[in-house]
């Protein structure tokens, strides 16, 4: 079993609209009604993208990137519900690699939190590549409201997953897929009017916004989100490498967000 090792990696976020993320208490990616409307249809006017960018060190050296696109809002039953999708690609280039060395880096895991906390959740992949889960551990980043993993539980494994685009990976074929998700029994949410805010778990508001994600591969399984943290993982997997994130690209150093335990 390798030691942890420590790895530098920057994100980058896209900001909703004209928010600033730089502002303490902004809160980019919450999603709203207007005033005083509970049904609403959203389109891509609150779309967002959280993208992942990560640096591995040890025995091989790879930039694991993905993005995540979310869309397609839509609040309906009074407010009570909201539907909308996340396209999850797995971007990391080849660089330096060898093909078989890229083939096998499979993103096998999606997780964030919600505000107010997403207890009711329903979720198809298209292809059918993620299995969501709901108030459950994700690896190194203890409990999260919503996960999409690849195997039967939050960590995925196995040999599924998103392949980078462009490689052959003939278990995991695929590079990228839909994911609709259902979040009924929204009666927690402000009276009169549909509002979320994903990627947070605290009422005040995050700044910015965080989004873990997992890579799987021949030479380690890697954990980390799209800012600056330490990760550990819980169990660690044999041959496999542990993440610690030290940089945030645009925003300096921040302390560790604390989760729900």
């Amino acid at each position: 079993m390798l030691n942890p090792k420590y790895v530098s990696f920057f994100a980058g976020m896209a900001t909703l609209g004209a928010v600033a993320l730089a502002a303490p208490t902004a809160s980019a990616n919450l999603i709203s009604c207007a005033a005083g409307t509970l049904n609403c249809d959203l389109g891509h006017t609150e779309d967002f993208t959280a993208s992942f960018n990560a640096t591995t060190s040890g025995g091989t050296t790879a930039q694991l990137e993905a993005t995540a696109l979310f869309e397609n809002f839509v609040f309906s039953n009074n407010g009570t519900q909201l539907d909308f999708s996340i396209v999850l690609t797995n971007t990391t280039p080849q660089g330096s690699l060898s093909a078989a060395t890229w083939d096998s880096i499979r993103l096998t895991a999606l997780g964030f939190n919600t505000q107010p906390d997403a207890t009711s959740v329903n979720g198809t992949a298209t292809p059918n590549d993620f299995n969501t889960f709901t108030e459950t551990n994700f690896p190194s980043f203890m409990k999260v409201d919503i996960c999409e993993g690849s195997g039967p539980t939050c960590p995925g494994g196995g040999g599924g997953g998103l392949s980078p685009v462009g490689a052959t990976n003939m278990n995991a074929p695929d590079h990228t897929s839909t994911i609709s998700l259902t979040l009924t029994g929204l009666g927690q949410f402000t009276p009169g009017t549909g509002s979320i805010d994903l990627g947070c778990d605290v009422a005040s508001g995050c700044n910015p916004e965080l989004y873990d994600v997992k890579f799987q591969t021949d030479f380690g399984s890697f954990e980390f989100q799209n800012t600056s943290t330490s990760v550990t993982p819980e169990v660690p997997e044999p041959g496999a490498l542990a993440l610690l994130g030290t940089a945030l690209a645009g925003f300096g150093l921040l302390p560790r967000r604390r989760r729900r335990s």
